[in-house]
């Protein structure tokens, strides 16, 4: 706003910001907690970890990488007006992550306490109610943006082209991210326990399929195609490796996972949204904002109704 509307500087104000932000935190650490104890440098923590945090920082270049190869791709490979659709449909279906994102830190500590006192029952038991929360908040997140793709798109940029060029590119990702969330509930179990092999070795592999598969789709679908290997990548996760992670870390729990944790909001979920939008097509109506999101809300209601756990937070609410 005061210096120059460009690239270099907005992120050189971000590096700004970011240091400043680190320097707040260093010395609110500094003069909060760490003022009432004693801190000194531990070479023998660091030996204590080491293989832990170096699996850590592998799985988080390896994501890194995988998550930027298609933007890499696309960018390469497609005129910019493309790369802005493609990316406009990622940046929508990756809110679905970040609507889940603070089950982990809620999570976590608990599952890493009842693997160190190795409570079986528990961590079973925590597995499982997890596993259905992400399923009860992601699918019909997931249903609505995928059957209602064209709506949203236009209610949010107001640009019939851009709606038109974006749609189908964003029911593709949404699938995609939905299938990713699925994954994150192993994932936890797996570094609560100490484990980064697996996820390394699987991001390896997804890397060597990603590459050529990438440039194929994409030369050939453009950036639709390009968004059908992040479909196919987090679909290779569900259908691959939950199976192969039920079977080295807890045997006999899949076909609970499928039935228990998955297939109830699933089901559900899709049978009221794709309800909702066969009528729409049925009458030909033209949903406004305000129609959608009463639509949504009828839906919500519902939902909550069948769904035990909503119900239990519902009559928890009432109650107080």
């Amino acid at each position: 706003m005061f210096f120059e509307a460009s690239v270099e500087v907005y992120f050189i104000w971000q590096i700004a910001i970011t240091i400043l932000y680190i320097d707040l935190k260093d010395i609110c650490l500094a003069t909060g907690f760490l003022a009432k104890i004693k801190t000194a440098f531990s070479l023998l923590e660091i030996k204590k970890i080491w293989r832990f945090a170096l699996g850590m920082a592998g799985i988080s270049a390896i994501t890194f990488f995988i998550t930027q190869l298609d933007k890499i791709v696309v960018s390469k490979m497609l005129t910019l007006e493309y790369v802005g659709y493609y990316s406009l449909a990622f940046l929508i279906a990756s809110a679905i992550n970040q609507i889940i994102s603070p089950i982990q830190p809620v999570v976590f500590p608990k599952l890493t306490g009842l693997i160190s006192a190795n409570d079986q029952t528990s961590i079973v038991k925590l597995y499982h109610q997890t596993a259905r929360w992400v399923s009860v908040i992601i699918f019909p997140i997931g249903c609505v943006l995928f059957f209602f793709a064209s709506e949203i798109l236009m209610f949010w940029t107001g640009n019939i082209k851009l709606t038109n060029n974006t749609s189908a590119i964003l029911q593709v990702c949404v699938v995609g991210s939905v299938f990713n969330c699925m994954m994150w509930v192993p994932y936890l179990f797996m570094l609560a326990k100490g484990n980064t092999r697996f996820t390394i070795y699987q991001n390896l592999i997804v890397i060597i399929i990603m590459l050529p598969l990438l440039y194929f789709l994409t030369k050939t679908y453009g950036a639709l195609g390009a968004s059908f290997v992040w479909l196919i990548v987090n679909a290779g996760y569900v259908m691959v490796s939950i199976p192969v992670f039920h079977h080295f870390f807890l045997k006999g729990e899949l076909m609970r996972w499928y039935k228990s944790d998955v297939a109830l909001p699933l089901i559900t979920s899709i049978a009221l949204v794709l309800g909702v939008k066969l009528l729409q097509m049925q009458f030909d109506l033209k949903f406004s904002l305000l129609g959608l999101t009463t639509v949504l809300l009828g839906i919500t209601v519902i939902y909550t109704l069948i769904i035990p756990e909503l119900r239990t937070v519902l009559n928890k609410i009432i109650r107080s």
